[in-house]
């Protein structure tokens, strides 16, 4: 029986993450006469596999909706909080209160896709890297508003962003 080798490549879409790439990287272990993967640093995966002769190639049915920030969130209880002030160190400071005070830990904030956040953190906080804030991750989301920031929260400690339960929601101030 003659064999052709196979060559495929897919992105896993950003705001998934690690999350994102184990759920592509089950599907193409599932592959049969799987040879070779490879995961780049952009978030492209190539892998090959080999067709037996008048075989088609194999698709994968990766979704990845439902692991998207948006969708995480969502999932979970989203409590909506007022601002009392418009600074930024007080506004974070009170989410993470609510947070403790409702038992839950911080695993990461969520943005839209060109989040109006930063701007309004780097007018008094200076600026910072926009992947990261205060050792949490920063995901974007575009189904998420531009002004709008989310603290996710979950059970454990250091609980994947998977395992979002309870979400903080704060609509930025405007025109400061």
């Amino acid at each position: 029986m003659q064999y052709k080798e196979q060559s495929e490549q897919l992105e896993v879409p950003k705001g998934t993450g690690v999350d994102g790439f184990l759920h592509a990287l089950r599907e193409i272990l599932e592959l049969p006469r799987l040879q070779e993967i490879h995961i780049d640093g952009r978030g492209k995966i190539t892998y090959k596999y080999f067709l037996r002769e008048g075989e088609a190639p194999q698709a994968l049915g990766l979704e990845f909706d439902s692991l998207m920030p948006y969708a995480v969130v969502r999932n979970g209880y989203i409590e909506e909080m007022l601002l009392t002030t418009s600074h930024p160190a007080v506004v974070l400071g009170q989410m993470f209160a609510k947070a403790a005070a409702d038992h839950v830990y911080p695993v990461a904030w969520v943005g839209g896709a060109k989040s109006a956040f930063w701007a309004w953190f780097e007018k008094t906080m200076g600026a910072g890297r926009q992947d990261e804030l205060y050792g949490l991750p920063f995901l974007r989301d575009r189904m998420i508003e531009d002004d709008v920031l989310i603290l996710a929260t979950a059970f454990g400690r250091r609980a994947p962003f998977i395992e979002t339960q309870r979400s903080y929601k704060i609509l930025l101030p405007r025109g400061e």
